[in-house]
């Protein structure tokens, strides 16, 4: 079983997990990167090495008193690719304290949460309140359909292009499960409304709509199984999320913290953080009938996780052939956990906040985070600097 982040359980379901840790598994096709990792996550558990660790952590956490004082470096413009139910709200969190930080300027939602989603992207009334493309924004990191001409017209110079994606079965239960509008129509009707209809449904490949495949082939489901267009699609996402970016994986969240770390520059620190809207509750999970529809109705989000969960792991193996990263994602691996004991509890399934000793931005939820935003940057719809 490869590992999990944090305490955050995948699937339970055997018939389910047979298929899931296929996908998950860190590929192979570079020489030794699945046994390498496997070794890392071994050595946390050597009581001896770990508590020197963590003592070292001690006297960086209590540097860091969940604040960094010193002066922050540089980092790009950045437009992350928001996904339902697969660590976006984590991450989202992350974005908006770094550019808060610096005195970055946010491209801020008139509903403080989509921009155009799940239509096109910037959509109205965010187009036209903003003013228009004017390369003006240093970060865009809401709910939006992907265009990549579209950001970069609405971006500073040379962004940093990221998402984080979820193995979709996973995925797609988590949604289910998390919205009462689907959960009400139980898995049967869930299923059905995938799988008919005249234009793909909402949750239909979502991730992959998310970065735009749908639009790419003019909002029909006609091609959803053929490998050859969704590869080609994929191919089109290369130069803004290989080339300039990178694409996380919410399996090894604390290993996408350390690629980010090293890709942004910045401390590991800046990137720690506790789990946000996360559902502990308890699940209600297809048949095996209806998980083999779930996976057809969700080809190319299949398609497409295993692609980039390839290619992370081939990056990891690069940058660990040149500097070890084991010391690293023990490092991350520890603050993100004393920040989960620090500011999480576990209330009736759900992960609730501790107000005590937990700063309010790091638990901030996304929407109040936006709606702060706009008062210190005086939104009026736009915002240049």
């Amino acid at each position: 079983m490869p590992p999990a982040i944090r305490a955050r359980p995948l699937l339970v379901a055997v018939s389910l997990w047979q298929h899931i840790s296929a996908l998950t598994e860190p590929s192979h096709c570079q020489e030794g990167g699945g046994v390498q990792l496997l070794q890392q996550r071994l050595e946390l558990s050597e009581q001896t090495s770990r508590a020197r660790l963590v003592e070292d952590v001690e006297l960086e956490f209590d540097k860091f008193g969940l604040k960094l004082q010193e002066e922050p470096r540089p980092i790009p413009p950045i437009a992350f690719m928001k996904m339902q139910k697969a660590g976006s709200s984590t991450i989202n969190n992350i974005f908006h304290r770094m550019g808060e930080r610096r005195g970055m300027s946010f491209f801020l939602p008139w509903d403080n949460a989509n921009l155009g989603y799940p239509g096109a992207f910037p959509g109205e009334p965010d187009g036209q309140i903003s003013g228009g493309p004017d390369n003006q924004f240093d970060m865009i990191i809401d709910h939006a359909i992907f265009s990549e001409p579209m950001y970069r017209a609405y971006m500073k110079p040379m962004p940093f292009f990221t998402t984080i994606l979820r193995e979709p079965l996973s995925q797609q239960i988590s949604v289910f499960n998390y919205f009462y509008k689907f959960k009400r129509l139980g898995w049967e009707g869930f299923l059905q409304s995938l799988e008919t209809g005249s234009v793909p449904h909402e949750c239909r490949n979502q991730q992959a709509q998310v970065l735009g495949w749908y639009q790419a082939v003019h909002n029909t489901m006609a091609y959803d199984n053929n490998t050859a267009a969704v590869d080609g699609f994929i191919r089109t996402l290369a130069p803004a999320f290989e080339d300039a970016g990178l694409v996380m994986l919410l399996e090894y969240f604390d290993e996408s913290m350390v690629m980010l770390s090293k890709r942004l520059r910045v401390d590991l620190r800046e990137l720690a953080t506790p789990a946000l809207n996360e559902n502990t509750g308890e699940k209600i999970y297809p048949t095996d009938e209806q998980t083999l529809r779930l996976q057809q109705a969700n080809a190319v989000d299949l398609q497409l996780y295993k692609y980039y969960n390839s290619s992370f792991w081939r990056m990891w193996g690069a940058d660990n052939g040149v500097n070890s990263l084991s010391a690293d994602l023990q490092q991350m691996t520890i603050l993100n956990e004393r920040l989960e004991a620090k500011c999480l509890t576990d209330f009736q399934g759900q992960k609730s906040v501790v107000n005590d000793g937990c700063p309010e931005r790091m638990v901030m939820p996304h929407i109040s985070y936006a709606m702060m935003l706009k008062k210190s940057q005086n939104w009026t719809g736009s915002h240049t600097q």
